[in-house]
């Protein structure tokens, strides 16, 4: 069985990726690269970033004899001094960070760690777009001032950075989720906001059916650690038992297989027979459910094996949590990112903020979102 695949059938693929010397991963890249950013712009910023632009600092670099000089000031010409710190890139940037009040500009920042105050997780994103825009328009500005003779005046790329966002606005490239904590900002690009009216729901946990136990299962990541938590309530609701504890060296489907072991053991160790074990809907039950040892991740299939007999003595069935939801677990999950080692809970024992958790679900209160 080979462990570098998921299906733990071996290929070149993912033989030539165990072995090959990887980069450092930058989210930069990845944030440039989207529908809402023209290609031809995203090529150009990733040029920026690699230093492949023919500023007259690369131009000698080359070998080109020549006389550098700004085309905005008396500066020699260099990427940054272009696109970062020059006159005109300065009051451009000056102004777009004032208009979304982010208070991060810093011209004697370099451009990858410039750009990455700007850049959001969000895909898509006004925050990721405007830089972007902005980078390309300062190197046309710089561009029309050298070929025809036209002096760099910050305005012009203000206006053309408003008008392409509006273009893109246009075209629908750009949505409402795109200015999203900014939309504010609409009017200067001339976009009419729709107005978003914040959608409340409700939701509860569902007790199991009578005579029944049920096993509520979740797990969590925080940077580097994970830890996983469950949670045993009887058909009244009342608590049981539950447990917590940390992960070493998981993926998400080996943390949920191992969650769910623990989780069943906890329930042998107590003689629970009649049980419904819960657990977040982007969990794959089909794997527990085959009756041959089958398994899409060769670093689960032993432990789906352990799970099965621990699970023969067992009356048992698998659910999603509702509206995906499933609190009690999801703190606890949270808990045993921090913990050394596994630990059950009774009662006696439980934290405060669990203890709440679980008076409310027993008593039947809908959490409420917005």
């Amino acid at each position: 069985m080979f462990n570098a695949s998921k299906d733990g059938k071996f290929s070149l693929k993912n033989a030539w990726n165990v072995f090959r010397i990887k980069g450092d991963y930058q989210n930069i890249f990845n944030i440039i690269w989207h529908k809402n950013i023209p290609t031809t712009i995203s090529i150009f910023v990733w040029r920026a970033l690699h230093k492949f632009l023919p500023t007259d600092d690369n131009m000698i670099y080359k070998g080109l004899s020549l006389a550098s000089k700004c085309q905005c000031c008396v500066h020699t010409e260099n990427i940054h001094h272009v696109l970062i710190s020059g006159p005109v890139a300065v009051r451009t940037w000056a102004y777009f960070d004032d208009l979304f009040r982010l208070n991060c500009f810093n011209y004697h920042l370099p451009l990858k760690v410039f750009l990455n105050c700007w850049l959001i997780k969000v895909k898509g994103h006004i925050r990721n777009v405007i830089p972007c825009l902005i980078l390309w328009f300062l190197w046309l500005e710089r561009n029309n001032s050298i070929f025809n003779n036209v002096k760099m005046n910050h305005l012009n790329v203000i206006q053309n950075v408003k008008d392409k966002v509006a273009a893109l606005w246009a075209v629908n490239l750009l949505y409402n989720k795109d200015f999203e904590n900014y939309s504010q900002v609409c009017e200067h690009f001339g976009i009419p906001m729709a107005i978003s009216i914040p959608l409340m729901r409700s939701y509860k946990w569902i007790k199991p059916p009578y005579n029944f136990y049920k096993l509520n299962i979740d797990v969590s990541f925080k940077s580097n650690v994970s830890g996983f938590g469950g949670v045993i309530r009887d058909s009244n609701g009342c608590f049981v038992a539950a447990c917590a504890g940390p992960l070493f060296n998981v993926d998400y489907q080996k943390a949920i297989c191992m969650a769910i072991l623990f989780g069943c053991q906890l329930c042998n160790s107590i003689n629970i027979v009649n049980l419904v074990i819960e657990v977040s809907d982007s969990v794959n039950l089909s794997m527990f459910s085959m009756e041959e040892d089958g398994c899409c991740n060769a670093n689960c299939f032993y432990l789906i094996r352990e799970i099965k007999q621990c699970m023969l003595g067992l009356n048992y069935s698998f659910m999603h949590s509702m509206n995906g939801r499933n609190d009690c677990a999801i703190w606890l999950a949270s808990l045993g990112c921090d913990l050394t080692e596994n630990k059950d809970f009774v009662w006696a024992n439980c934290p405060k903020q669990l203890k709440g958790y679980l008076i409310l679900e027993e008593r039947e209160v809908p959490y409420v979102l917005y």
